[in-house]
């Protein structure tokens, strides 16, 4: 039997599914922003579930000797009513994630889980209604961490994995239709693996790898072949792929650990004659862990929120908080900022594990969202957020209603990017305004016209469709009353 956990606003029918499955729970509210979920939290994620332009988010659990209960906590965003419902029972791990793998229009769900006996990358299509369809792809060897990407150009979201049981990685292949191949493995190491990320380094359409291997080493892998290392001095590291200094490039993003010591932001930026370089660093007294990257200020140029999950002797940072290093024009980070985001009872055994920032309130403005943890005490979602004038607060900064207000004209990367046949273009607008929204190919031909009318200030969505275009790189532009606002970059591959 399948059930559909999305939210209907039915009372009869949400009775029906507790009397079913006898596990939904309306979630505990401590305060303004505090919402308490099942012991041992492992991973958190997010998105907009239900279609409403709200954030909602997932958490994931594991199984732990003191309690039988595992699965998904699910926050749902809505009317600043908040449900948790319990709708798996295997141990969820320390990745998950959500992308539309089938090209439905629908997430679909990734982590690492097992049934008590084999360990697998459970995928989960279509989770969040009622068609959900389950598969486990089972693995020599379970895996510790997992990461997405497009790694062969084909339009479809790949997954990537690695384990340190023995030391590989590996990588599964989407047919686009939320099938995947079976595991292909790469590379037994002589030293642990630390992280994997993809992203593409060329702007070529293809997703490259990037493998951190204990202590010293970040491999780079493209089609499976390893066409770079790059050498630094770490006891660990994680890694991302994100263009830090709006260049049109993107640079690999490290927090690499001595540990007892000090934590270093190094950032490797391509030279095309030498291969990937160490263009910036900055030492930091924290354990920086689980990294998210986003513009939290509006100058366009990403930030960087962190966790202090290891505790370093003499240093003075406190487990239960969330910290951010500001982004200054590309060029560098100014010094770390704090917020406290555990405010319960057992601090010396619960520690802030993971944050994600996302506009959760409606207003525009990123907010960010902790999740707290330990084995058997206390667990929770909190959520600060972000004031106008940049600050950081329990209380939400509009009403949950408002959640088309926007404060700029702003053009939004399309989604799926690269495509293959469809993809999807946002864009938001401070004012009702004459807009025209068109698409050019490489030699600046108009190939269409999405839209050329008079709309409504906030947020709109429109698709386009490749129909009688060639493979290659394709220009969508937004002109608001008559000026060109905006240019970017998408990729169609047929």
């Amino acid at each position: 039997m399948k059930l559909n956990f999305k939210k209907t606003g039915n009372i009869f029918r949400l009775a029906l599914y507790i009397l079913i499955i006898g596990t939904f729970s309306i979630l505990c509210v401590l305060n303004a922003s505090t919402y308490s979920i099942p012991e041992n939290a492992l991973s958190m994620t997010y998105g907009d579930l239900t279609g409403s332009g709200r954030m909602d988010i997932i958490v994931g659990h594991g199984k732990y000797h003191t309690t039988n209960w595992a699965g998904l906590s699910v926050l749902y965003n809505e009317n600043n009513t908040i449900f948790v419902l319990d709708t798996t029972y295997m141990y969820i791990g320390s990745s998950l994630s959500l992308s539309d793998f089938d090209k439905n229009g629908i997430y679909d769900l990734v982590t690492q889980c097992t049934d008590g006996t084999n360990m697998q990358i459970g995928i989960w299509l279509n989770y969040f209604t009622d068609s959900c369809d389950f598969s486990a792809i089972y693995l020599t060897e379970y895996p510790d961490d997992i990461n997405t990407g497009d790694i062969d150009g084909d339009g479809n979201t790949d997954i990537v994995f690695y384990s340190n049981y023995p030391f590989f990685w590996g990588y599964m292949k989407n047919d686009g239709n939320g099938q995947f191949s079976a595991p292909i493995y790469y590379n037994e190491f002589e030293n642990p693996l630390g992280s994997i990320a993809c992203g593409d380094l060329n702007n070529d359409g293809v997703d490259e790898v990037i493998v951190s291997r204990s202590p010293d080493k970040l491999l780079i892998y493209s089609s499976g072949w390893l066409i770079d290392e790059i050498t630094y001095s770490t006891d660990y590291s994680e890694i991302w792929v994100r263009d830090i200094n709006k260049d049109g490039n993107n640079e690999i993003i490290v927090a690499g650990g001595i540990i007892g010591a000090y934590t270093e932001l190094l950032i490797f930026s391509k030279n095309e004659a030498k291969g990937f370089s160490l263009t910036y660093s900055k030492r930091i007294s924290e354990a920086m862990t689980r990294l998210s990257i986003a513009d939290l200020n509006k100058d366009d140029y990403p930030d960087i929120v962190y966790n202090c999950s290891y505790y370093y002797p003499n240093s003075d940072y406190e487990k239960w908080h969330t910290y951010i290093l500001y982004n200054e024009n590309g060029v560098s980070f100014a010094d770390p900022v704090n917020y406290q985001t555990y405010f319960g009872d057992t601090p010396n055994y619960t520690s802030t594990i993971r944050s994600f920032v996302a506009d959760i309130d409606g207003n525009t403005l990123k907010d960010i969202v902790a999740l707290n943890s330990s084995y058997s005490f206390e667990n929770d979602v909190t959520i600060l957020f972000q004031t106008e004038e940049g600050d950081f607060v329990q209380e939400p900064q509009t009403g949950i209603e408002n959640h088309n207000l926007v404060s700029r004209i702003e053009l939004y990367q399309n989604y799926p990017n690269p495509f293959n046949n469809e993809t999807k273009i946002q864009f938001s607008l401070e004012a009702p305004s004459e807009v025209e929204l068109s698409v050019y190919n490489g030699k600046g031909e108009l190939v269409r016209n999405l839209v050329s009318s008079k709309l409504n200030k906030g947020k709109h969505n429109f698709s386009f469709k490749a129909e009688g275009i060639n493979s290659g790189v394709y220009f969508y532009r937004l002109s608001v009353d008559g000026v060109a606002k905006e240019t970017k970059k998408m990729l169609y591959l047929r």
